[in-house]
């Protein structure tokens, strides 16, 4: 009965969620994806379509005033696709048919922004220029979770890992995947890529990596933990790493196997903070720096 009474509305919100040059694009698509008991499967197909059609703008010479946010909606897709696919008494199978065709789109998003940064910009009267970084950052996670939930990821970890050659792009990519590599167990932490990582990136993630730390085998924490340091010395002093420097005690890890001209580059670095000198030195002591 109300999904009947609310049939007029929802007419005109699947009408609005096609509408890709509309600011509000991305709500009524959300709105559709929300509730698809109510707007059913012909609402959810528009909403599907809204969105294609929004991604399929980065190609155009205007891209749509929506793609910024439209992140948004693959986030609830991912997060939502058994509840919807439920309640459309859809197999999740045939529903991850539905979702398949916006993998090769969100890639292109990518590809398209490598040449056009800008694609992530607020809407502003003159255009912006450069990105925003927020932005940047909630669609590489998005792409990810998106992709992940499909079992795509190859194909949108590489659209990332080339869309990084991009300077504008490169930091909020990168923390984007340091943040998704330690929100979920079943993904590794490459100690390589920790090391590729500016000072924001690195202790932005460092406190979840830390964590994961906690639950690695000995080997396997050797290897990531000294990635850690080494970054502790190229990029620190922060508070953080006195975290990283009992971890490394924790697993019997000798700071000389990291260049020891970083440990007096390092110390140096202090300069006048006499709290962290006095926090630091002695945890130092411990893994053979010496002052």
């Amino acid at each position: 009965m109300i999904a009947d009474k609310l049939q007029g509305p929802i007419v005109q919100v699947r009408q609005r969620s096609l509408q890709s040059n509309s600011s509000n694009a991305v709500m009524n698509i959300q709105a559709l994806l929300i509730a698809p008991a109510i707007s059913g499967r012909d609402g959810v197909s528009d909403a599907l379509t809204g969105l294609a059609n929004v991604l399929k703008s980065a190609s155009a010479q205007r891209a749509s005033i929506a793609l910024p946010e439209a992140y948004e909606s693959l986030l609830l897709l991912a997060n939502e696709r058994e509840r919807i696919a439920e309640d459309l008494s859809l197999d999740l199978s045939e529903f991850r048919s539905w979702l398949a065709p916006l993998i090769p789109l969100v890639a292109n998003l990518w590809i398209r922004a490598k040449e056009r940064p800008d694609l992530f910009a607020n809407f502003s009267l003159p255009p912006a220029t450069v990105p925003n970084p927020v932005i940047v950052h909630n669609w590489a996670f998005a792409s990810m979770v998106f992709a992940e939930s499909l079992g795509e990821d190859d194909q949108i970890l590489a659209a990332l890992t080339n869309a990084m050659t991009q300077p504008m792009l490169q930091n909020s990519i990168a923390l984007a995947r340091a943040t998704r590599s330690v929100a979920d167990k079943s993904i590794e932490i490459d100690p390589e890529e920790i090391r590729k990582e500016n000072r924001e990136t690195f202790y932005s993630a460092l406190g979840r990596r830390l964590v994961v730390l906690q639950r690695l085998d000995e080997e396997r924490g050797r290897e990531v933990c000294s990635a850690l340091l080494d970054q502790c010395f190229c990029l620190g002093p922060q508070d953080l790493d006195a975290a990283v420097i009992l971890s490394a005690a924790r697993l019997n890890f000798a700071a000389s196997l990291v260049q020891e001209e970083h440990h007096s580059d390092y110390v140096k670095r202090m300069g006048k903070n006499r709290v962290l000198r006095l926090a630091l030195i002695p945890l130092l002591e411990m893994i053979g720096v010496r002052p």
